[in-house]
């Protein structure tokens, strides 16, 4: 698996891990980075079962064009969709550890 798109950071000492289970981990939410914008960190476990719901969302609509109110394809939907592609594509190309695992359909 090629992982080069990963940004590696060292750990920001003003982000508190939280203490689990599983020991102090940085938990899915919003986090901050100096004065930068905050952004949204997802867990991996967690981008993985992110990456299956937005499988099967595609599913869903795969072959249906969506139309708007005036019974017109809806473009902004298409975008969107090809947003949350993009992410779906990040989270099995460069967050599971191990490679995307092939699942019978």
């Amino acid at each position: 698996m090629d992982q080069q798109n990963v940004r590696k950071l060292p750990a920001a000492p003003e982000i508190e891990p939280t203490e689990t289970s599983f020991g102090k981990r940085v938990e899915t939410g919003a986090i901050q980075f100096g004065d930068d914008w905050p952004g949204l960190f997802i867990r991996g476990d967690e981008a993985f079962a992110l990456a299956m719901d937005l499988d099967a969302l595609f599913k869903h609509f795969e072959d249906k064009p969506v139309l708007n109110e005036r019974g017109a394809v809806d473009v902004m939907f298409h975008l969107m969709i090809g947003r949350l592609k993009y992410l779906r594509d990040t989270i099995k190309q460069d967050v599971i550890v191990g490679g995307w695992p092939k699942i019978e359909e």
